[in-house]
């Protein structure tokens, strides 16, 4: 018995890539359940990852799209996960705002196509 390829994997891989995107992004984002150690759905479902099932190849396609595609919340369990949770949360906007002053810093140096790159990279630029 011969089993055909899915037609998805017809397609090139570029349009793979944006079609599981699609397929798994949750418009809401997702919860990192600690209980589970998975992503859950803002409704606490777990995602739908079937399509992860269909293939070897398809699977390995599909491994870590959920992370790069949605917004993950932690929500902190213990008051000392809250505390850990705002102090790297004003780390990360210290962080953020320094990264930003360095390249108005260094404006007058950099060419529109390093700024291009820089854009591209930094969505907040």
């Amino acid at each position: 018995m011969s089993s055909n390829p899915p037609i998805l994997l017809g397609l090139p891989r570029e349009l793979h890539d944006r079609i599981y995107a699609f397929y798994i992004t949750e418009d809401e984002g997702c919860y990192y359940s600690y209980k589970t150690g998975k992503l859950t759905t803002c409704s606490r479902q777990p995602l739908n990852i079937a399509l992860a099932y269909t293939c070897r190849q398809i699977s390995k396609e599909i491994k870590g799209v959920a992370l790069r595609s949605n917004r993950v919340i932690f929500k902190p369990v213990t008051q000392a996960h809250a505390i850990t949770a705002s102090n790297f949360s004003e780390f990360l906007d210290y962080f953020f705002l320094r990264r930003k002053r360095m390249f108005k810093a260094l404006a007058t140096f950099i060419t529109p196509e390093i700024a291009k790159k820089i854009s591209a990279r930094f969505l907040q630029f």
